[in-house]
């Protein structure tokens, strides 16, 4: 599911019509548009904006609730009373974090299998044929460089996870011919910690 139709499903979650959306987020109605159908990636100021009324901005960029989901191996395996985890769990599992090859783990190795195929998995699984696969290095340095400066210059702390997900998401943003703006990335490091 893309961000957009997360964006979609977060706005009428909070029950705002497109155009109630966008004034609230300071953004014109075109803008909320493009958000929506993809054609435009959010900015981080948006990002900021979305949060501070309400949108589960880590659902929205990572496709899981801020608190917890019900796993869909949890409940097959142990029941519903045990299905509940939290978004932490669910991705160290789907990336295989917490995988343990002791043959006492079989279940999380049962687990860590499950989530390849779950509607919930964070983890890119798509195959490397239909990738693109030639990285821009010198603009991926650019990026760690900058957000491992902001991150030893300030006192903030966010998880792998997020970081890497993080210099993803700016990657992908700066590919597409932008100059790299050091402010945009701080931005998103500071999102990515809240």
């Amino acid at each position: 599911m893309s961000i957009g139709v997360r964006l979609i499903e977060e706005r009428k979650r909070i029950h705002l019509t497109q155009a109630d959306f966008a004034e609230k987020v300071g953004v014109s109605r075109n803008t909320q548009i493009n958000y929506e159908s993809d054609k435009r990636e959010p900015t981080s100021a948006y990002l900021q904006a979305v949060k501070a009324i309400g949108v589960d901005v880590d659902y929205l960029l990572y496709g899981l609730p801020e608190d917890s989901l019900e796993c869909p191996f949890k409940l097959a395996t142990f029941g519903a009373e045990h299905s509940v985890i939290s978004w932490k769990l669910c991705r160290e599992h789907a990336s295989g974090t917490i995988l343990s090859f002791h043959p006492s783990r079989m279940t999380e190795r049962n687990w860590y299998s499950f989530c390849k195929t779950c509607k919930y998995n964070p983890i890119d699984s798509k195959p490397l044929s239909t990738r693109n696969n030639d990285i821009d290095g010198v603009l991926l340095t650019l990026i760690i460089e900058h957000i491992e400066q902001f991150l030893s210059d300030t006192s903030i702390e966010i998880t792998p996870t997020k970081k890497s997900f993080a210099i993803v998401m700016l990657y992908r943003y700066f590919r597409g011919g932008k100059t790299v703006d050091k402010r945009m990335i701080e931005d998103t490091i500071k999102l990515s910690s809240a």
